[in-house]
């Protein structure tokens, strides 16, 4: 199969369903459950890059997978860290930005990001932090990132901030400084 120029990678929350399924002009990445959730769309890529002696998954995880699925799978045996790690660096805290380095790393010009209205990226402040970090690195080589379709971390509550807001302290309140 021919690689497109264009990837949809998509994560696993609402917007998910409005990635490009039926556009053939892209390749359709997903993760973890998305085989699960997209199992009747158009599937290029599935990515499960977690230890799994640590992950703890129950036995039902993966009774869906087919036996010979129709998209190529990538786990932690089939992912090249070390090349990746050696051009976008380290700090990873998510699959989401090690799917976009990826993407990357096989030379795609245009990465789309759908289903990424997690609170994983609004509550851990490092998790949103790399994405936007892979985002930058790739964007700085000349490739067009886009978060589609209402990712909170674009308008939502970011750790701090509220509806990317600065957000004052409380009338009357100043911190204590010990002297």
């Amino acid at each position: 199969m021919k690689q497109a120029n264009k990837v949809a990678i998509v994560g696993c929350y609402f917007s998910g369903n409005d990635a490009p399924w039926d556009d053939e002009s892209f390749d359709m990445w997903t993760l973890n459950h998305g085989f699960r959730m997209y199992k009747d769309k158009r599937i290029t890529v599935w990515f499960d890059l977690h230890d799994w002696d640590a992950a703890n998954y129950q036995p039902q995880y993966l009774e869906d997978l087919p036996d010979k699925p129709k998209f190529k799978v990538i786990d932690t045996w089939g992912y090249p860290y070390k090349e990746i790690m050696a051009r976008y660096g380290y700090n990873w805290e998510n699959s989401i930005p090690l799917m976009m380095a990826y993407a990357g790393y096989l030379d795609y010009k245009s990465i789309y990001l759908f289903g990424l209205e997690s609170v994983e990226f609004t509550d851990t402040p490092a998790m949103a932090a790399n994405l936007y970090r892979v985002m930058g690195a790739l964007r700085a080589e000349g490739r067009k990132v886009y978060i589609c379709n209402d990712a909170a971390m674009d308008h939502g509550t970011v750790y701090g901030l509220h509806g990317l807001q600065k957000t004052a302290l409380p009338g009357g309140f100043s911190f204590k400084h010990k002297g």
